[in-house]
Order: C-alpha cells, then sequence, then structure tokens
C-alpha cells in the first residue's frame, strides 16, 4: 500500500528543494541549493543559492514537509569505475577486506560499466542526524553525478561543463564523467534557465524524483524516504479532513442562517398580520352562522308570507297607505321569564286612510282572497276631523 501512496503526485509533491552536499575535506563541507518546481508540464527553476555554512543555516529557506533531495560528493566519497559486472559484493572491488558495516555503497550502471560510490556510515548518519535537527527527512540521497545518467533529456545539445568535482561531456548519445580537481560555480544553461554548474548533479535529482525516475539509492536512504512520505501522506490527509470539515461545518451554517432567516421573515409576517388572520376568523364565524340563520329561516327559498304580502299590496288603493305588515305577531303578552309564542297564521297590517269609504272598499276587496279566512278590527279611528283615519287589521290565514 506505501508504494501505492509513494507514486501519487499530491503526496510527492509538485516542488522539491534540492541540497548539495560537497566536503572539501573529510570533515568540512559546504552547502548548495536549488529549488525545482513542476508547473503543468514544465519543470522550472524558482531559486539557487551557493555556500551555505552549515545544514542548520538550511532551516530558514524551508518550508513544512517540502521533500528534500540531497546529493553527497567531494573527499569523504571513494568513487570506482568497474567495467565488468559488481557481483554481489561491490565493496570488495573498492576496498578489499573492508568490514561492510561501517560503509553504505550505492551502484550506478552507465556506459560501459558501473559507478561504485563508497562512503562511510557516520558520514551519512550524522547528515540525516543534522537535517533531523532542523525538522527535515531527506526524501532522497545520493551519491556523486551519476543521476545524470538517467536525466540525459537535460541536456538538448552536446555541452561540455565542469561540477566541483568532475568534468562532464554530455553529447546524444552518452555522458561521461571525468574526476577533476578545478573547483567551478560557473553557470550553464539548461533548458533555458541559467543554472550554477555545482548545481547540476542535485538539479538531476531533483527532476527525477518529480519525473517518479528511480535512482539507485542505498538502503538507508529508502527508508527515510518512505517515513517522510508516509509522514507526508498523514499530514496531507489530516489537512483534507480539516478542509473537508470547514467547508462541510460552513455550508452547514450557510444553510442554518438561510433557512433561519427564512423563519424570522415568516414569523416577522405572522406576527404583523396576527390581528387581520384574527378578524378572518371572527368574519368566517359570522358568515357561518348568519348563513346557517338564513338557511334555517327558509329566506334562500321562496316563502308563502312573501305570496301573501305582495297580494295585500296588490289591491292598495291610492287613497290608502301602509305603515307596518307584521307576520307571526305573539299571540299573548310578553312576560318576563316565560317563552314567547307565536301565531303563523295571523298578520296584522297597519295603515292610514283619506276616508272611511276607501278604507271600507279595501277591505270587502281583501276579504275575498281565498288564502284569507277572516279580517278582525283591533283599531280604527281619527285623531282630529282634517287628518286621516288609522287602522290596524288582523288578517287570519287559511291553514
Amino acid at each position: 500500500m506505501l508504494d501505492r501512496v509513494k507514486n501519487i503526485g499530491v503526496v510527492r509533491g509538485s516542488s522539491v528543494l534540492g541540497v548539495q552536499v560537497s566536503y572539501y575535506t573529510s570533515s568540512s563541507f559546504r552547502v548548495h541549493i536549488i529549488k525545482t518546481v513542476k508547473q503543468r508540464k514544465n519543470i522550472i527553476v524558482e531559486q539557487q543559492q551557493i555556500d551555505v555554512d552549515s545544514i542548520s543555516a538550511l532551516k530558514p529557506l524551508l518550508w513544512k514537509n517540502a521533500p528534500v533531495v540531497v546529493c553527497v560528493d567531494g573527499k569523504s566519497l571513494v568513487h570506482k569505475f568497474v567495467s565488468e559486472g559488481v557481483g554481489k559484493k561491490p565493496l570488495d572491488l573498492v576496498l578489499p577486506n573492508a568490514i561492510a558495516d561501517d560503509f553504505y555503497v550505492q551502484c550506478t550502471s552507465v556506459d560501459g560499466g558501473n559507478f561504485i560510490s563508497v562512503v562511510r556510515r557516520e558520514i551519512i548518519d550524522n547528515l540525516y542526524k543534522a537535517f533531523g535537527e532542523i525538522g527535515v527527512i531527506p526524501v532522497s540521497m545520493y551519491f556523486g553525478p551519476f543521476s545524470l545518467n538517467s536525466t540525459p533529456f537535460l541536456f538538448d545539445q552536446p555541452i561540455n561543463f565542469a561540477t566541483e568535482f568532475w568534468a562532464i561531456n554530455s553529447n546524444s548519445y552518452s555522458i561521461e564523467f571525468t574526476p577533476t580537481k578545478s573547483i567551478s560555480h560557473d553557470f550553464i544553461n539548461i533548458s533555458g534557465d541559467n543554472i550554477r554548474t555545482c548545481l547540476v548533479p542535485v538539479l538531476s535529482i531533483s527532476v527525477a524524483y518529480i519525473a517518479k525516475i528511480e535512482l539507485p539509492i542505498v538502503d538507508v536512504a529508502n527508508r527515510y524516504a518512505d517515513e517522510f512520505l508516509f509522514k507526508r501522506a498523514v499530514w496531507l490527509m489530516g489537512w483534507a479532513l480539516l478542509v473537508f470539515t470547514f467547508v462541510l461545518l460552513l455550508g452547514n451554517f450557510m444553510l442554518f442562517s438561510y433557512y433561519n432567516d427564512k423563519h424570522q421573515h415568516s414569523s416577522t409576517l405572522l406576527q404583523q398580520h396576527q390581528s387581520l388572520l384574527n378578524r378572518n376568523e371572527a368574519l368566517k364565524e359570522q358568515y357561518a352562522k348568519r348563513r346557517r340563520f338564513i338557511e334555517r329561516s327558509g329566506l334562500l327559498q321562496s316563502s308563502r308570507f312573501s305570496y301573501f304580502f305582495d297580494r295585500i299590496a296588490r289591491i292598495v288603493p291610492d287613497s290608502l297607505e301602509l305603515t307596518s305588515l307584521s307576520i307571526a305577531s305573539p299571540d299573548d303578552k310578553i312576560r318576563l321569564g316565560k317563552p314567547i309564542k307565536y301565531n303563523e297564521n295571523q298578520i296584522l297590517v297597519s295603515g292610514s286612510s283619506r276616508g272611511s269609504s276607501h278604507f271600507n272598499n279595501w277591505k270587502d276587496k281583501l276579504k275575498k282572497e281565498a288564502w284569507l279566512k277572516d279580517i278582525f278590527i283591533i283599531k280604527f279611528g281619527q285623531e282630529e276631523p282634517n287628518k286621516p283615519i288609522y287602522f290596524e287589521l288582523l288578517l287570519e290565514i287559511n291553514r
């Protein structure tokens, strides 16, 4: 599973800091750095710096959990070219009878043979310790400039240049490595970037890391590389989880805010229109009561009393004036605490007439109505000679 995680682009990163450690004596070294970044399909150099005093001085130049590759070369290393196979004990080809546990050995295949690179363990272990003190785990550590043999595409045309310890001749077919004692910090142009020659080997390792090109590094470097990539994967996963949680909480907050604003707005509108809603309910109840009353009273249907009123009014002459028509008048006097009784077969008619003859003629015509059973005169009189006669009749209806 770790092998699959190591090859994930996000875990490996798109930028790498290359550190060139150059030993001028067995105990003193100089440090050069180069920052390489992948942008889309191009690899560009963002920063170069040479002659850093120590590993600890690199700390301000590093960024958290950044991949760091290291190239080690110089007086503390022994490189030997062999044209035959290296076998199972390449150390014996360089230092016969040496104790294998005291050295790190790297074998690099080049044109025509192999370069065997040997360095004492304490030197590399001290380097890892120095990097650990500034919180860095190198993702790759390589000995010598021979990684250029795995990245020949860096040179788009034949070129000769010298690093701090090697003269390098690159042509269309191969790359030749020749030891030299002349230390060079000159510039050469590689893919459009001016690069210091002392940084070309570590640039090659940086490009190999970004392009996922396997290099023959020693076992201890592989172990530290696995540790760094696992740590970086956990770190990235933690950040991804943190960002996902933040986005989820932000989304929940925005959703809550939206619906809370809607609720507040609806509550405000409801409160503002509560009086109208209450009045609407009161009007509904009043309408229902009135509708029930009208339905019970029969006013929505044809009424026999409207027929009687029409028959009475039809024969009223101009000399008479009706002032009151009362349907279903009380049978008796209204008394407190007793129910009122109505007679639905009686109509009480009040009015006035210009003369008694006019009244009598109207009354006689009214008697001829088939629906009328009898007429009783309740009141009849005249207050003064020149005033109309007033009357009040009780009409009894046929059942």
